[in-house]
């Protein structure tokens, strides 16, 4: 159990891991490091690690969500700096999607008439849940 705690923690918090595995807070820090220097332990925790990389799918979706998560973990901590940080992420991240967008799309524009442009436009920009109207600013 130890060793699943321990994999599965981003941070690596052994001590975390051992109150996960049951061990009592007074106890915790003591026995994860008698646990990290065993090495059936350490070799469980190896697997784990890379039997969870093999499964881990990172997905836009997931980036935002994470980023917005620790956007509200911070800032519900008052850790100012932090929020900004992960709002800066989140921009810059969302910005990299559009340009993303607009790049695959841009190609099919060569070959169209104006009638095909506009609806191709508008599709695009429905793709990043934009319409046409808050892009230009105007209604059409």
């Amino acid at each position: 159990m130890f060793a699943e705690a321990y994999a599965d923690d981003p941070a690596r918090n052994a001590k975390n891991a051992a109150l996960k595995a049951g061990y009592s807070q007074r106890s915790a820090h003591v026995q994860a490091v008698r646990l990290l220097k065993n090495a059936n332990v350490r070799h469980a925790i190896n697997e784990r690690v890379r039997e969870n990389s093999k499964t881990v799918s990172i997905s836009p979706e997931w980036v935002v969500q994470e980023t917005m998560r620790q956007y509200q973990k911070a800032d519900q901590a008052g850790e100012r700096n932090n929020a900004l940080k992960a709002l800066d992420l989140a921009s810059k991240f969302l910005a990299m999607q559009t340009t993303n967008v607009i790049a695959q799309h841009t190609h099919r524009y060569d070959d169209m008439n104006e009638q095909e442009l506009a609806e191709s436009i508008k599709g695009d920009l429905a793709e990043l849940g934009l319409s046409l109207e808050e892009v230009t600013g105007t209604r059409h």
